[in-house]
């Protein structure tokens, strides 16, 4: 286990991650262990118990269809290529919505059951992430930091809501976390880490690769990695160093290897040639589909996104408790930068297993702030730099607990805190629940319902289930008998609204005829029609969709905006 001890400078001791527990006479191991198992067996309960609360995502239809076409590829012997023609999803990796399809088809499950499979699998891999997660922070620091950054991403609402609908972000963040633990684990033994360690950096990378193309930045962290290697650890004198670096990059090609097999596998379209990759990446860093989103009340093109966009997100997303934590560990990072020792061994080896943490962090914000891609959908898209944050943030907390420790009173003024702020946390997510993804800090957004109209909210449209059954409901009490079923308008995909409306209702595109209106209130698209308000699906104060009645409007007023 790697631990980051004290900085000495002038007979000045500063406070610095904490020590592991073997060395901490304060912290039990058994507590600790206890705290560990508590924790995941309760998340094991909560994605059990909860992933059939959440409804059919946007694109879950496409990309299960993508899955299933990816699996008759394989069992046509790769005779059927459909997959790679399907809408732009070649472009995308296809592990998740592979193995989906296998255990769709294995099991035998059809219907809107494949969609509950799709979220429990979702879950499981979002818990593989924060498994992830603890084991960063106790190789990092100790098993107490490991618990708490498991914690904080927990209470996270943009991991946490995400957790069964976003099955490509989750699984993705999962494995790019996995990875960084890895990269972590080998920088201090390079130039020769352990062929199993370079087999398991390269399988998580290759998984990564095999949910989208970003995992470019996993590959970026690895060459960042070496080079600082270079700069700290390396013997002195430039034929050592191109020894040392030689040396690094051949115990590095079995992670190459097993990361291109693994890729192959699960997005067979990027082997294909030799310039797929180079395609996948330069079309999702210009596309803009005649997308909009919406930053601070301002409704934008994709080709108008600043790059503040990012970043943005980051600060009105992130809850009070990991923001501050993240603050804490600036603070400590100042100090402990101006007591750096340089010459001193330790401090380098410290310095190289905290660089790539930092770096997955900080690189993509900045990448995405200079080079403004058309992002859309909040930090959906870098997601997996959230788990990250949290494992930097429960670091900030433990050292403002350690910097305190000669304190009792303030030190325990500090886990106050801490305990207020996860309780504030906890208490807004069960409020929200099941649509955890919108939640919003107060700090800089305002809170959840002010961020609702700045920001984007429900863009996944998962409230239409909960609205759908506001309108079962309210036709079932009316108790009419009408000879063709209602239509159905729905400012989504229709399949959303259909999957759990009753038989007396159609969904249908001709909105002008439509007897009834479901939307979300992202874009403002529930303003798209007219009708009287019958229902809303509110939380917290904001009003993620509404069910309108058409039936009485006349004529002129029946087009849609």
């Amino acid at each position: 286990m790697t631990s980051l001890g004290f900085a000495q400078s002038g007979g000045r001791t500063l406070p610095a991650p904490p020590q592991p527990w073997r060395a901490s006479a304060w912290q039990s191991l058994g507590w600790t262990r206890t705290a560990s198992w508590a924790l995941f067996c309760a998340l094991g309960l909560y994605v059990l118990f909860c992933y059939g609360d959440v409804a059919l995502s946007n694109d879950e239809p496409v990309q299960h269809t993508y899955g299933q076409l990816l699996l008759d590829f394989y069992r046509s012997g790769f005779d059927d290529r459909f997959a790679f023609g399907y809408k732009n999803l070649y472009l995308y990796g296809g592990l998740f919505d592979l193995v989906a399809a296998w255990l769709a088809s294995a099991l035998d499950v059809q219907g809107a059951s494949v969609w509950e499979l799709r979220h429990l699998l979702s879950g499981l891999f979002g818990l593989f992430g924060m498994v992830a997660v603890w084991r960063l922070g106790r190789h990092i620091a100790s098993e107490k930091v490991g618990v708490a950054a498991a914690v904080l991403l927990g209470l996270t609402g943009a991991w946490t809501g995400a957790l069964f609908t976003h099955t490509k972000d989750v699984p993705f963040a999962a494995f790019m976390t996995w990875a960084l633990y890895y990269t972590v684990r080998i920088a201090p033994l390079l130039p020769r880490p352990p062929l199993a360690l370079a087999l398991k950096l390269g399988l998580a990378i290759g998984a990564a690769f095999g949910m989208r193309v970003g995992a470019v930045f996993a590959v970026m962290y690895v060459l960042a990695t070496l080079g600082m290697a270079l700069l700290l650890t390396a013997p002195a004198g430039l034929r050592a160093k191109i020894e040392f670096a030689g040396r690094s990059v051949l115990a590095l090609l079995p992670a190459a290897a097993a990361c291109l097999a693994v890729s192959a596998l699960c997005w067979p379209w990027a082997v294909m040639d030799l310039g797929h990759l180079a395609e996948a990446a330069h079309t999702f860093s210009h596309f803009s589909f005649g997308m909009f989103t919406v930053l601070d009340g301002q409704t934008l093109a994709l080709d108008q996104v600043p790059g503040r966009y990012l970043p943005t997100y980051f600060l009105v997303r992130m809850p009070e408790v990991l923001l501050a934590g993240l603050g804490a560990l600036a603070w400590w990072g100042v100090a402990a930068a101006r007591h750096w020792r340089p010459a001193a061994p330790e401090d380098r080896r410290r310095a190289l297993v905290l660089f790539p943490v930092l770096l997955a962090l900080l690189f993509p914000l900045g990448f995405a702030w200079l080079k403004a891609p058309p992002l859309y959908n909040g930090l959906r898209h870098f997601l997996f730099i959230v788990p990250v944050a949290a494992v930097l943030a429960a670091c900030g907390w433990h050292l403002a607990w350690r910097a305190l420790f000669r304190r009792p009173l303030m030190a325990w003024a500090v886990v106050a805190t801490l305990a207020g702020l996860c309780l504030a946390q906890a208490t807004l997510l069960l409020r929200l629940h099941p649509y955890e993804y919108v939640a919003y800090n107060t700090l800089f957004a305002g809170g959840t319902a002010q961020a609702s109209t700045r920001y984007e909210s429900d863009y996944w449209s998962t409230s239409l289930r909960e609205a759908a059954g506001e309108l079962n409901d309210f036709v079932r009490r009316e108790g009419r008998t009408v000879r063709e079923p209602y239509q159905v308008a729905v400012c989504a995909e229709g399949a959303q609204a259909a999957a759990y409306l009753s038989p007396q209702f159609r969904v249908t595109r001709d909105w002008r005829r439509a007897d009834f209106f479901l939307s979300t209130t992202q874009l403002d698209c529930h303003n798209a029609l007219k009708g009287d308000v019958i229902g809303r699906v509110q939380r917290v104060g904001a009003t993620l969709s509404v069910v309108k009645d058409r039936r009485n409007l006349p004529s002129w007023l029946r087009n849609p905006r």
